[in-house]
């Protein structure tokens, strides 16, 4: 067993190197992979260097924090298919995306993002909430909970847009 999950990660890793190599070398100009390792020009070298090699290093950092998160998220509620929607996160963002566009909050990147986080962070509290007991929490009225109240704000959200014709614009 030890020795298929070895040859698994083998597997992977060399997927992940792949992927990042053909990070590295795609973009408006195809760089053949011995060009990463000798630029011919100061140009190449500053491409490589500045523009795709930050964006593969920080495409690998954000994948990894995603995959960490999910197996948090699937080992906290004992349930290997949880993602955020169950817990109420998606839904609460997009409510408060849509309170802030009603409310008339300037739709800039900064303010969408905080408002989104917002929302989700509010949710996934009141979720929390509800699912804490006497013995503490637990996963099954963490599920149960996130679900409903999911779907209680994809509601409210319904109901503001339509009130408002949010979505007619």
């Amino acid at each position: 067993m030890q020795h298929k999950i070895a040859h698994l990660n083998f597997i992977l890793i060399c997927l992940l190197l792949l992927g990042f190599t053909i990070d590295l070398c795609s973009g408006p100009t195809w760089y053949s992979p011995l060009t990463l390792l000798h630029p011919h020009t100061g140009l190449e070298q500053q491409i490589i260097l500045q523009v795709r090699l930050p964006r593969a290093l920080a495409s690998v950092l954000i994948g990894s924090l995603l995959a960490v998160a999910g197996q948090l998220l699937q080992t906290i509620s004992r349930n290997p298919i949880a993602d955020p929607a169950i817990l109420g996160v998606n839904s609460g963002a997009n409510l408060a995306l849509i309170i802030g566009t009603v409310v008339g909050i300037p739709f800039t990147i900064a303010a969408r993002f905080g408002l989104a986080l917002l929302g989700a962070l509010i949710a996934f509290c009141i979720v929390l909430g509800l699912s804490v007991t006497r013995s503490g929490m637990q996963p099954l009225r963490l599920i149960l909970g996130g679900t409903i109240f999911s779907g209680f704000l994809v509601s409210v959200a319904y109901a503001v847009s339509l009130l408002t014709q949010s979505t007619a614009k």
